[in-house]
Formats: structure tokens, C-alpha cells, sequence
């Protein structure tokens, strides 16, 4: 991204972090341009724990992506950061995160 590091205070990556391809070089570009006291938000998209086929069709035809839930704390963690809070809802995964001290 073309931006300073630590330029921002607060990022906000809504409904798109699962379509990326490859998420853990944004996660590294967003913790870069973040200032070390800064804020990430993201709302996500986390695999259903049953759909009946439906995360597959999802997944492989009109490539909707999904998280399982434990491996993008695992992914948040190797690109510096922490989770401040967060919060499921069916498939929808938000939460706060900032980048480790």
C-alpha cells in the first residue's frame, strides 16, 4: 500500500480479508502502515461448522472464502498481532485486534 509505516491509527478491512489471495501478505502490509498503538478492525467470514454442502459450493464456484476459526488466530498471531475482542455470529467473525507489543 502506497503509505507511510505507522500512518494510521485505525484500519478497518470489512467483509473482504477472506477473498484476498493471499490474506497473510495483507495482514503484513496493514500491520506495517499501523501505527504500534494503533487499532484493526475486520469482519470476516469463519467455515460453518454444518452446511450441507453449501461452504463447499460457496468455496469452489464463485470463490467465497472462508476461515476455520483457530488458523486465522494462528495467522493474526505470526503477522504481529492480538486479539482485543471478538465475536461469531453464524458465519461472521469481527473482531479488534492490535499489533503485539
Amino acid at each position: 500500500m502506497p503509505f507511510a509505516d505507522a500512518a494510521f491509527q485505525y484500519i478497518n478491512c470489512c467483509g473482504a480479508l477472506h477473498l484476498f489471495d493471499r490474506p497473510e501478505a495483507a495482514l503484513r502490509e496493514i500491520a506495517r502502515i499501523l501505527d504500534p498503538g494503533g487499532f484493526l478492525c475486520v469482519q470476516t467470514t469463519i467455515r460453518p461448522v454444518r452446511s450441507a454442502g453449501l461452504a463447499y459450493f460457496l468455496e469452489r464456484f464463485i470463490r467465497f472464502g472462508f476461515f476455520d476459526e483457530q488458523k486465522l488466530q494462528d495467522l493474526l498471531a505470526r503477522q504481529g498481532f492480538n486479539l482485543v475482542e471478538s465475536q461469531r455470529h453464524r458465519i461472521s467473525f469481527t473482531f479488534l485486534a492490535k499489533p503485539a507489543s
